[in-house]
């Protein structure tokens, strides 16, 4: 059998990707805060207009959070800066230079780093994290909070939710932390990632593991 290579074919292959890597790196996070608040800020390098902020500091810090009126996610908008990037609203301001940045909230400045995402996200097999995995596939919605490459917070952070955002629960992975365990998810965009049971809620009926049924 005789294999004919196109070498037109190779090229826009390869092209495809290319931009497919670089499309899959366009996104710096920055982790701000200290070791009760953690703060999560996503630029999106194809959208330099706005930026993303995370809150997340667990179930008792987000509760009290959502009780006081505000949020734990807000969307900043570009302002000029004299080098690197700047982003403010809602009483926030963040600016990023390089490896680093810092956030002033409501008077309070919290000093930021960049967050390298790992180029090889470790790999979660059935049973990796023992045998109360448990496959479910349902629809529900993230309360918002950062997304991680495995079950833990131990797991490089790849990207985060903004509250109300739309997902399939996909599985249960038995992995507990302050009672809830982590589920691995998929989004309407073709993310694949992990998000903690605390910041999440199920669609129709409450399921186990999650932090309420959907209103």
């Amino acid at each position: 059998m005789t294999l004919n290579f196109n070498p037109v074919g190779a090229l826009a292959f390869s092209a495809c990707l290319v931009l497919g890597m670089s499309q899959a790196l366009a996104i710096d996070l920055y982790e701000c805060g200290d070791e009760e608040l953690s703060i999560l800020v996503t630029l999106d390098r194809s959208n330099p207009n706005t930026a993303s902020i995370q809150y997340d500091g667990g179930e008792m810090i987000n509760a009290s959070i959502l009780s006081s009126g505000d949020k734990l996610y807000y969307e900043l908008a570009a302002i000029p800066a004299a080098s690197g990037a700047a982003y403010a609203g809602f009483g926030k301001q963040f600016h990023a230079k390089g490896n680093e940045g810092f956030l002033r909230d409501k008077g309070e400045k919290s000093d930021c780093k960049l967050v390298t995402a790992s180029s090889q996200p470790q790999a979660h097999e059935t049973g990796a994290v023992g045998d109360s995995e448990v496959t479910i596939n349902a629809t529900g919605r993230s309360l918002g909070g950062r997304l991680r490459d495995g079950p833990g917070t131990n797991f490089k952070t790849v990207g985060s939710l903004a509250e109300g955002t739309w997902l399939t629960l996909v599985t249960n992975t038995g992995v507990v932390m302050d009672g809830y365990p982590w589920f691995e998810i998929s989004t309407d965009d073709g993310r694949r990632a992990y998000q903690w049971g605390g910041i999440l809620c199920s669609n129709g009926q409450l399921l186990n593991g999650v932090y309420e049924q959907c209103r």
